[in-house]
């Protein structure tokens, strides 16, 4: 994460630690950019009421992504490429959540699902031939009939994944495409274990999108993943997300103090905060 995600992610970080049984060690690790040690701090005093639950803030160099356009201009999501190699010493099995989740629940069982040999876990919504994307796995020369999958949330065999020098061979390929408009590292993983990842039941990643209210049932339990935008934290998330009230009670229990408007649009700057309106407009409107 940068410094403009970590009021979800310090809500993220205590909705996992809240997750998991008391008597369950876990570890939480951080890849940031920017991050200043206010921020650590904001992290530390989140998670200050587990006992269990160890924080590990690490910076992250994303050389390898240079000209990378990014999403929303930002490359910080190709980190996750790079993480099972950067926790080769630390983990055989990993759970990746991105910064705009929340875990109800589901997190140890996830961890501890089998990957039935495969190398990553992680939940289907449609075939690769129904993306956005399917231009690029069709030049690929994937099936397009096969599962695609949402890399949001992911467990990782991180031996496996090594002995297969995954990590070479994504950034290869993030490399070999057109930089201007490689937007998110997604596809790319797609591509890579659209033939090596066992497709999980959709508890372990759900989406909460700014335009589908999730039922009460659904939101009793998984991992819900703030899909598209605005986010709940963006300016107009209140009025323009469906499913505000879900990441605000978390917020609220987790006693992160919201960014102001003004921060909202130093961090993000304003082309984003005006794209996010606009969709949520639409949505809205839709």
């Amino acid at each position: 994460a940068n410094r403009k995600m970590i009021e979800p992610l310090c809500v993220s970080a205590h909705s996992v630690a809240e997750s998991v049984r008391a008597e369950r060690p876990v570890t939480i690790w951080v890849l940031q950019q920017e991050f200043s040690p206010a921020d650590e701090t904001r992290l530390k005093t989140t998670l200050r009421p587990f006992p269990n639950v160890r924080l590990e803030v690490h910076p992250i160099d994303l050389s390898a992504f240079r000209g990378v356009k990014g999403l929303h201009g930002d490359a910080m999501t190709f980190a996750r490429i790079l993480l099972p190699d950067r926790m080769a010493d630390q983990a055989r099995r990993i759970v990746y959540l991105d910064a705009d989740t929340l875990a109800v629940g589901g997190v140890e069982d996830l961890f501890d699902t089998s990957l039935e040999g495969c190398t990553i876990g992680a939940v289907s919504y449609e075939p690769l031939g129904a993306s956005m994307e399917a231009d690029f796995y069709r030049a690929q020369g994937v099936d397009l009939d096969q599962d695609g999958f949402n890399a949001g949330v992911m467990a990782i065999d991180v031996e496996r994944w090594r002995k297969q020098s995954r990590t070479d061979e994504i950034v290869e390929r993030v490399r070999a495409a057109d930089q201007e408009r490689t937007e998110s590292d997604q596809p790319f993983l797609n591509v890579a274990f659209h033939d090596d990842f066992r497709p999980l039941r959709i508890r372990y990643n759900k989406r909460a999108s700014p335009d589908q209210r999730l039922t009460a049932e659904q939101a009793a339990d998984g991992i819900l993943h703030f899909v598209g935008i605005p986010k709940p934290w963006d300016i107009g998330g209140k009025w323009l997300h469906k499913n505000y009230t879900l990441y605000e009670e978390c917020r609220r229990q987790a006693s992160v103090v919201p960014r102001s408007v003004p921060e909202i649009v130093r961090d993000d700057g304003v082309g984003r905060v005006a794209k996010g309106i606009v969709s949520g407009l639409r949505a809205t409107m839709g």
